[in-house]
């Protein structure tokens, strides 16, 4: 599989999605959630693609293995716009 956006978008962790804001007015939101965040661990569970044969974007299905299951409500709590997705 050959991603011609890899080096636009190199491998990553998208933590929150939609994006709402980015840098230095969301590191500090993100901050106080994280704080309230045990560590925790992850398994990489599974794999996927998406955006087709031309596209074809890898993706890895994390699974949480012990800790916080809750986590992502957790970050999406210091975002008013996203309570109502969690």
């Amino acid at each position: 599989m050959k991603d011609a956006g890899l080096y636009r978008w190199p491998p990553h962790a998208n933590l929150l999605y939609p994006f709402l804001e980015t840098g230095d007015a969301a590191a500090p939101k993100l901050r106080r959630a994280a704080r309230k965040i045990a560590p925790f661990r992850v398994r990489l569970a599974s794999t996927g693609v998406f955006g087709g044969k031309r596209r074809g974007v890898l993706w890895l299905r994390p699974e949480v293995v012990d800790g916080a299951p809750n986590a992502w409500a957790t970050l999406c709590s210091a975002w008013h716009e996203l309570s109502s997705i969690t």
